[in-house]
């Protein structure tokens, strides 16, 4: 097992306000993505997620292609996982958001909100 990178919510809010760039990945399901994200967050769940898949997705949405990656789930089991998996396939700047979308937006960090995963 390869040891990853963590960092809070709050740290990365205190990147961001800096003005610093960065790449936020959610790897959540496609339900759990639409009912709530991190703004900004690119969306490549788990079942897909490669190195070279999310490096394409980089590209296509026109994100900087050297900045570190942070990586997010629901609480962090899933993006430790995507992590992992990214540096055994040659990454080196990807971090874990600890805590995912739920401590993200208990910060009050700013998401975008749509529908529930049960429709309502």
């Amino acid at each position: 097992m390869t040891r990853v990178s963590t960092v809070t919510p709050s740290q990365l809010s205190a990147l961001l306000d800096t003005g610093e760039e960065i790449v936020l990945v959610d790897v959540r399901t496609d339900e759990e993505y639409e009912a709530l994200h991190a703004r900004g967050a690119v969306h490549v769940p788990l079942h897909t997620f490669t190195w070279k898949e999310l490096q394409t997705q980089i590209k296509r949405h026109g994100l900087p292609e050297d900045e570190p990656v942070y990586i997010l789930c629901q609480h962090g089991t899933r993006a430790t996982r995507a992590c992992e998996k990214a540096l055994e396939e040659g990454a080196d700047k990807v971090h874990v958001v600890t805590g995912g979308t739920v401590a993200w937006a208990q910060e009050g960090l700013p998401v975008v909100q749509g529908r529930t995963p049960n429709g309502d």
